[in-house]
């Protein structure tokens, strides 16, 4: 029972963590996470993030699958842009969308 109560507790430790991470990227941009951002806004130590992603490009692996999952387009827009592995496992029509998406928000704030 107490290993049950653990996990439990890692598996909501890992998606709050994660779940803080896509915000950020969705906020302030993929390319501005970093483990003590992504730890001020979880309200957690920085440890503890690392303890779950104890690289940069771990935790931006997991961000961008989320960010797929989510069709956080921005986010993968980025990811793209930067030529990001995961971002283009994505689907081609995800693929798409995203770059579209980025180009509106781009002629957006040039008007």
């Amino acid at each position: 029972m107490k290993r049950r109560a653990k996990q439990h507790k890692t598996n909501y430790q890992y998606n709050m963590i994660l779940i803080t991470a896509l915000k950020i990227a969705k906020k302030s941009g993929y390319l501005r996470l970093s483990h003590a951002n992504v730890a001020i806004a979880a309200r957690c130590y920085k440890g503890l993030v690392r303890e779950y992603f104890p690289s940069m490009q771990q935790l931006r692996r997991a961000v961008m699958r989320a960010a797929i999952n989510d069709k956080a387009l921005l986010v993968l827009a980025q990811g793209l842009c930067m030529r990001d592995p995961h971002a283009q496992k994505a689907p081609d029509d995800l693929k798409v969308e995203a770059m579209q998406e980025l180009t509106r928000v781009a002629m957006a704030a040039t008007c």
